[in-house]
């Protein structure tokens, strides 16, 4: 007559509970590790996929509030060159109106015509040379500016040429001429003509400057509400991918308990069938 001590269905399944509990016990400590719930796409496919999208939109935020930041940059270039220009123009109105006088001399007024050519010559060197990030600005080309994560979120920034000659103050001959004067000054009458024109761009200056100031303004909004979105946007991922730290020691308190019970099993399990052979050895 055979004995046979059955033990195995106890031992199977505290071992199947010591397994479990490994696993759970494994995956709350990631979780509270990373401080995030989805550390692999298996852990939730679906939340996988938002998190990708919402990364997308994130980074594509942060980029646009920098773009904004650099045309911010830009136009307050363009602004401190049209302020230089509007500088030179208020000197030269104050020449022109100095040369106005008949107390001056003729020689009186060719020594002021001249320096009248110098600052129109200084308007064209700031036209043609001030630029931003190795591009020229006032180029007559328009400069788009990306101020958002998706095609299409763009604003234009109207470029124009500056010069003497696109303001209307060129020397009255077209050129300056050979001994540097523009002869703009030469005479009372020229003088009076071109005060006009002086005035006219002091105007358009003035306009220009007004635009980009506005336009400046403008983005000072856009990059408010571009990091607002970008708080938004991080918010709702955390949401979806961060680990409730509570539940999640919850569970590792639980699954420490489960392991601690499985092992008690399988400890009792063999501690009583020794104590059966013992019993059989007597």
């Amino acid at each position: 007559m055979s004995l046979t001590i059955n033990n195995g269905r106890a031992i199977g399944f505290a071992i199947v509970a010591l397994s479990r509990s490994s696993n759970l016990m494994n995956e709350a400590m990631e979780r509270l590790s990373t401080g995030k719930r989805i550390n692999r796409a298996s852990d939730d496919p679906a939340g996988i996929r938002q998190i990708m999208k919402l990364n997308a939109e994130i980074q594509g935020t942060k980029m646009a509030s920098r773009n904004a930041a650099d045309g911010q940059a830009l136009i307050d270039t363009l602004d401190e060159s049209l302020s230089e220009v509007q500088s030179i123009l208020l000197r030269m109105r104050e020449l022109t109106v100095q040369a106005m006088s008949d107390t001056n001399s003729s020689s009186d007024r060719a020594a002021l015509d001249l320096e009248i050519s110098q600052l129109e010559l200084e308007i064209d060197r700031i036209g043609s040379t001030t630029s931003f990030g190795g591009k020229l600005i006032f180029d007559g080309n328009t400069h788009y500016l990306q101020i958002g994560a998706r095609s299409g979120n763009t604003l234009e920034v109207q470029a124009y040429t500056l010069s003497a000659s696109t303001l209307g103050v060129a020397s009255t001959l077209g050129v300056v001429s050979a001994l540097g004067s523009s002869q703009n000054l030469t005479t009372r009458g020229n003088a009076e003509v071109y005060l006009g024109s002086i005035d006219t761009a002091i105007k358009d200056i003035a306009e220009k400057r007004g635009a980009a100031g506005a336009l400046s303004n403008r983005l000072d909004y856009t990059i408010s509400n571009l990091e607002n979105v970008e708080l938004n946007l991080i918010k709702s991922k955390s949401r979806i991918e961060d680990a409730d730290i509570a539940e999640e020691s919850m569970k590792l308190a639980k699954a420490k308990i489960l392991q601690q019970v499985a092992i008690a099993m399988i400890a009792q399990a063999n501690a009583r069938t020794n104590w059966i052979l013992k019993l059989l050895e007597k």
